[in-house]
């Protein structure tokens, strides 16, 4: 795999590096009474879950060890071939065990990997200042390392606020980016229209499918979400009943056919991947693919393409935006990228200013990409925000 950019989107990643060596060097504030508050619950919860365990499992057993686990789970009659966490997902109503070793995996990765992890890359002021870098991803995403403060947790996200007193973290990202561009590129007619009228894609979606009326449960949004990403991404049946946790053939076909612009721009793609080797994304980016083209390939293909142009409209939105704070002096420091959003951390008296620009630049991209990239995007691209006291709440 062979990855090539035009001069233009390879400037750009140049730029957006002086960004990033910011946001490593101002750090990401973390509440240590938070953190030990979150140790004490989780050290609880892991011994409840062992406790659990204790009563299904035989005398010795090591719930850390897959092949105890795996014998175990077939001396029950339960035949799985593996023990990862989604084949256990898939089986975890056969057997009460299963519940309590997916509850003691996930509270000794918060442990382990959260607690354990961020504490050793504290500095004196309570701050952690991760790596951020592209030597991980293929698509310009940045990856996060020592520690990774992209994927965190929902029960440690409380950890992360202001460092300044009274401050707040403002948090913006972009709308429903992927599924836009999705319409963009597929001249999806649809979901164009969708956005185009401002309506809200899941809950259509969950409309459609279900014959939910308005003022649905957020519940309900929800299943349209998990529509829109099969029907959008696409998955087989049993990953699909996996995600619907039911097997509803009828809804499986419907959803496969939810977006048939989508679909076809899907199978030209996948033509055009199987005869070039190659994907190029519409900001000028190119992977060439050295393997054998399977369907695997075809699904990172796929989403590689939307990806890619999806972390290159956040790089000109938040360039943009840091810049004009830099202009205006407004005392707000980046400390986070997550792909499609980024946190700023914000003193107390500065944050109306701060939000007045991030509303600025982000309620109409659409002119800004077309400056920058030179792609005339016809769905509307625009970004969300919100003022919160910690990332928890965002």
């Amino acid at each position: 795999m062979t990855l090539r950019q035009s001069s233009g989107v390879l400037d750009m990643a140049q730029d957006y590096f002086r960004y990033v060596v910011e946001m490593e060097r101002n750090g990401f504030y973390c509440d240590i009474p938070a953190m030990l508050e979150t140790e004490r619950e989780q050290t609880v919860k892991a011994r409840c879950s062992t406790e659990q365990i204790q009563k299904f499992a035989p005398e010795g057993f090591n719930p850390a060890s897959p092949k105890q686990l795996l014998d175990f789970l077939r001396s029950e009659g339960i035949n799985v071939k593996a023990t990862s966490a989604d084949i256990l997902e898939e089986n975890k109503d056969k057997h009460p065990i299963i519940e309590s070793i997916l509850s003691l995996r996930k509270t000794q990765k918060v442990l382990g990997t959260n607690v354990q992890g961020y504490r050793k890359h504290l500095d004196k002021d309570s701050l952690i200042h991760s790596s951020y870098g592209v030597e991980a991803t293929d698509t310009g995403r940045l990856s996060s390392t020592s520690p990774n403060t992209q994927n965190v947790p929902p029960e440690c996200r409380h950890w992360f606020k202001s460092r300044y007193k009274d401050g707040k973290i403002i948090s913006t990202d972009l709308a429903t980016l992927e599924y836009r561009l999705a319409a963009f590129e597929s001249r999806c007619r649809r979901l164009g229209k969708l956005f185009r009228d401002g309506a809200d894609i899941h809950i259509d979606s969950a409309k459609r499918a279900f014959g939910f009326k308005d003022g649905m449960e957020k519940a309900d949004r929800k299943k349209g979400k998990t529509l829109n990403y099969a029907g959008v991404y696409g998955c087989g049946k049993k990953k699909f009943y996996t995600m619907i946790e039911e097997e509803d053939e009828k809804l499986f076909w419907k959803v496969k056919n939810l977006f048939p612009d989508v679909n076809r721009w899907k199978d030209n793609l996948t033509k055009q991947l199987h005869r070039t080797k190659r994907i190029v994304s519409a900001s000028g980016r190119i992977r060439v693919f050295d393997e054998t083209i399977s369907n695997a390939i075809e699904r990172e293909a796929f989403n590689w393409r939307l990806q890619s142009l999806g972390h290159d409209v956040l790089q000109v939105y938040l360039m943009e935006v840091i810049d004009k704070l830099r202009k205006e002096k407004v005392p707000a420091l980046l400390v986070q990228e997550g792909h499609d959003s980024f946190l700023l951390d914000v003193e107390k008296d500065a944050v109306d200013d701060a939000l007045a620009v991030v509303e600025g630049v982000g309620s109409n991209l659409n002119p800004l990409i077309k400056s920058v990239l030179g792609i005339d995007i016809d769905v509307p691209m625009y970004a969300d925000f919100e003022v919160v006291e910690h990332w928890g709440l965002a």
